[in-house]
C-alpha cells in the first residue's frame, strides 16, 4: 500500500504541464444497488434502507507506470515495479454511497464521499477478491415517527396505551461525520470492459446520538442510541471506457 501511495503522487506530479505527455487510460464506471444496515435503533426499526453505490476511477497500469519509469522521481523508482496499477478518482464530489430510503416509520436520505483508498486484489483478471480501506465522509438526514434515542422495546410493549405511543416525539438528526471504510469483494470480469462486482463495506464514524446534535458524541458499543456503524452489501456494474489524459 505504501508503494502504490508513492506511485500516485509521483503520477500527480508528472501530470503538471511542463511534464505532459498525452496517453489513453481506462475509466471505471461503476454502479449497482447496495442495501445498508444502521447498526442500533434505526437497524432495530427498518432493518434495511436502500440506495446506490457509485464510482469512477482511472486506472493507470503497471505497463504504463513502467513506460514513463524514467519520469518518476529517483527514490521512488525502485516501488515501480511492485505496483499492479494506481487508480485515482478524477472526480471526488461524486458521492461513492447515495441512500434514498422515503420508509414509513424511518427515513433516510444521505450521502457518503470516498476521499481516498488504499486496496489490494488476489486472483486472476477475470475473478479477483479485493481487499481496501477508503477516508469518507457523510451527510445524511434521519427523521423518524418514533423515538430513536430511547428504548425501542418499551415503545413497542403492549402495556402502553395508544395515548402514550400517540405523544412520542418525532426526532430528526442530521447526521455529519467523517470516517473509514473497510471493504471486501468479489469481481468478475468476463471482458476488459464490462463486469461484475458483489461484496460488502462497513463504514465506521465518530458516533452521534440520535435525536441530537452534529456535536453530539457516544460511545461505540451498548447504546444502541448511538450511530457509528453502517453496512453496506452491495452488487454493481462495472464498465470501462477509454480516455484520453495527460501523464
Amino acid at each position: 500500500m505504501k508503494q502504490a501511495i508513492l506511485i500516485f503522487l509521483s503520477f500527480l506530479f508528472l501530470s503538471m504541464p511542463a511534464y505532459a505527455d498525452k496517453e489513453t487510460v481506462p475509466v471505471e464506471a461503476t454502479v449497482g444497488p447496495a442495501a445498508h444496515i444502521f447498526f442500533g435503533n434505526i437497524q432495530k426499526d427498518t432493518p434495511y434502507h436502500y440506495g446506490l453505490k457509485l464510482d469512477l476511477e482511472a486506472i493507470i497500469s503497471k505497463q504504463m507506470i513502467m513506460k514513463y519509469k524514467g519520469k518518476i522521481p529517483k527514490k521512488y523508482r525502485k516501488y515501480a515495479g511492485k505496483v499492479d496499477s494506481v487508480s485515482f478518482r478524477p472526480a471526488p464530489y461524486i458521492p461513492e454511497t447515495l441512500i434514498i430510503s422515503p420508509l414509513e416509520t424511518t427515513q433516510v436520505y444521505g450521502m457518503i464521499w470516498k476521499f481516498l483508498g488504499l486496496g489490494t486484489g488476489f486472483g486472476p483478471e477475470m475473478l479477483r477478491v479485493n481487499l481496501g480501506v477508503t477516508l469518507n465522509f457523510a451527510a445524511m438526514y434521519i427523521h423518524s415517527n418514533r423515538d430513536l434515542s430511547g428504548d425501542l422495546s418499551k415503545q413497542n410493549s403492549a402495556s402502553l396505551s395508544n395515548n402514550a405511543m400517540e405523544n412520542i416525539t418525532e426526532n430528526t438528526t442530521y447526521f455529519v461525520r467523517p470516517g473509514l471504510g473497510a471493504e471486501a469483494s468479489i469481481t468478475f470480469m468476463p471482458t476488459k470492459s464490462f463486469g461484475l462486482s458483489a461484496g460488502w463495506k462497513s463504514h465506521l464514524f465518530i458516533p452521534q446520538r440520535l435525536n441530537g446534535g452534529i456535536f453530539d458524541t457516544g460511545g461505540f458499543s451498548g447504546a444502541d442510541n448511538n450511530l457509528w456503524h453502517i453496512g453496506q452489501g452491495f452488487v454493481t456494474l462495472h464498465i470501462q471506457f477509454p480516455f484520453k489524459v495527460k501523464i
